[in-house]
This record gives structure tokens, sequence and C-alpha cells, in this order.
């Protein structure tokens, strides 16, 4: 009995050459590290924030399924939300503990999406919104997946 290798989880659409057709959180948080941006730490009114769109978001069924697997979100700029404040420590989806932050967009700032060929390292600007959520529903975000904005690498759209 033949053994089938096991799922390839958010990135099941391989490019040509075997490798996924998208990078998986922990590879793009590698990718902002390796090019000096910034963990957002403590965050300053008026800065705009970068946001690493987590695996669970990125799967066929998730809110990015209608694209194809390339150009689902690898980055959200955040461009400059209303808050951004430390919630309470907990255990994320990897089972790590992390600060969660809440972040509130009550104004319906815009936010920027931006794919990274995982081949080429290439960014791509993937599509743009206004994005309203109040303190009743906030953006919530694992504090390790916040970064400063790197303008050079995600610019505003």
């Amino acid at each position: 009995m033949r053994d089938d290798p096991p799922p390839l989880g958010p990135r099941a659409e391989p490019c040509g050459d075997g490798r996924p057709a998208m990078m998986g959180q922990a590879q793009i948080v590698a990718f902002l590290t390796a090019r000096g941006v910034e963990p957002l730490g403590e965050w300053r009114p008026g800065e705009a924030i970068l946001y690493v769109v987590e695996d669970g978001y990125r799967t066929d069924t998730a809110h990015y399924g209608d694209l194809p697997e390339r150009l689902r979100p690898s980055v959200a700029r955040l461009d400059a939300p209303d808050s951004v404040e430390a919630g309470e420590r907990c255990v994320d989806r990897d089972g790590t503990w992390t600060r969660m932050m809440r972040i509130v967009n009550e104004s319906g700032g815009q936010v920027d999406y931006y794919a990274i060929d995982p081949k080429t390292q290439a960014v791509s600007f993937v599509r743009s919104s206004a994005s309203i959520r109040d303190k009743d529903y906030p953006y919530v975000a694992p504090g390790r997946l916040l970064f400063r904005a790197a303008d050079a690498l995600f610019p505003k759209a």
C-alpha cells in the first residue's frame, strides 16, 4: 500500500517546481525580519502597521478563497488605525503564548493587501479596501504578527 503525502494545508497549490504557491505565516515573519522590518512593539497614534495574514485566513474556504493561491495576501498594511491595544495573553492557534492585540479602525481607514512570491521573494500588490472595525468588532491579532510599516516594501496604494 502506498503512503499518500501529508496535505499541504493552506499551500495546497504547488508551483511548477513542486514548491508551495504561497508562503506560510512563519516564512512571512522570517521574510520581514530578514529585511529589517521591525516588530510593532508600542504603537504610535497615526502610525500605519503591517499584519501578517494568518494561514487560517488564506485557505480555500476562508476570506481569500476567491483568489488564486499565489495572490492570497501575505501582508495587510493598515493605514493609521484609530487604536492598537494590547489585550490578554493567551495561547494562539500555533500553541504559542502571545499577547493578543485589538485593532480598531472605526474611521474606515485604508487596508492594502500584498502577496509575497515564495520562489522569487517579489512583493505584489493584490488589492485595497476601506475597512471599518469599531471597538465592538475590532481586528484581533497575535502581537507577534504585527510589524511597523515598511513603505519601501509595502507602500500605501
